[in-house]
C-alpha cells in the first residue's frame, strides 16, 4: 500500500504473513510382526512475517524505488519415536512411550532493494511497471534442540545457536501491477 506525498514521491509499506501446520501419522510395526501397530504424529510448524517499507520517485514514466525489508521466519518440528520393549511371554513387544525430539529455528533476515523502471499505464488507474533491481540480503538462523527420553533419562537440552547466513546479492526483473485509488 502506498500514498503519493507529492506528484512524484510514494512512500508506503509491504505486509506478508503465513502460518502452516502439517500433522504427520505414522504407524510403528510391532517387532516381533505381531500384535498391534502403534499409532503416533508429528508435527511440523511454520511462521513468518515481513514488513518493507518503500520509497518510488517518478520521472516522466520513469522511476527508482528504495526499500528495506525486515523478514522473519520460524520452523518448529516435534518428532516423536516410540520406543518398544519386550519381548512378553508370548513373544509381543509393547510400546513403554515416546522419544521426543523439539527443533526450532527462526531464520530473520534484513534485505534492501533498489529498482530502476518504467510505469505503463493502461488506463488512469492500472498501471504496469515493468523493472530490474538488485537486492542486498543478510542475516541470521538461530536454533534450539532439546530431546526427552521415554526411558527417564535427563532430557538433552542443546545450546541455542546463532549462525549467520551468507551474504548474497540478487539481481532480479520485475513486473508489478498497481492500482491507483487517488486521483
Amino acid at each position: 500500500v502506498g500514498y503519493f506525498i507529492s506528484d512524484n514521491v510514494e512512500v508506503g509499506l509491504g505486509f506478508k504473513s503465513g502460518d502452516d501446520e502439517i500433522d504427520y501419522e505414522y504407524a510403528s510395526s510391532n517387532p516381533s510382526g505381531n500384535g498391534e501397530v502403534y499409532l503416533y504424529n508429528n508435527i511440523s510448524k511454520s511462521s513468518y512475517r515481513t514488513f518493507s517499507p518503500y520509497l518510488k520517485y517518478y520521472r516522466s514514466n520513469f522511476f527508482v524505488s528504495a526499500r528495506l525489508s525486515l523478514n522473519s521466519f520460524t520452523n518448529k518440528y516435534d518428532n516423536a519415536y516410540p520406543v518398544w520393549t519386550g519381548p512378553d511371554i508370548n513373544g509381543d513387544y509393547s510400546v513403554i512411550g515416546l522419544d521426543e525430539a523439539d527443533y526450532k529455528s527462526t531464520t530473520t533476515t534484513k534485505t534492501t532493494s533498489l529498482k530502476i523502471g518504467y510505469a505503463l499505464k493502461y488506463n488512469e488507474k492500472l498501471i504496469f511497471e515493468p523493472s530490474i533491481g538488485v537486492s542486498k540480503i543478510f542475516g541470521e538462523v538461530e536454533s534450539e534442540n532439546t530431546t526427552t527420553y521415554a526411558n527417564g533419562k535427563p532430557p538433552v537440552v542443546s545450546p541455542k545457536t546463532t549462525s549467520p547466513i551468507s551474504n548474497a546479492t540478487h539481481f532480479s526483473v520485475n513486473l508489478a501491477v498497481s492500482l491507483r485509488l487517488g486521483k
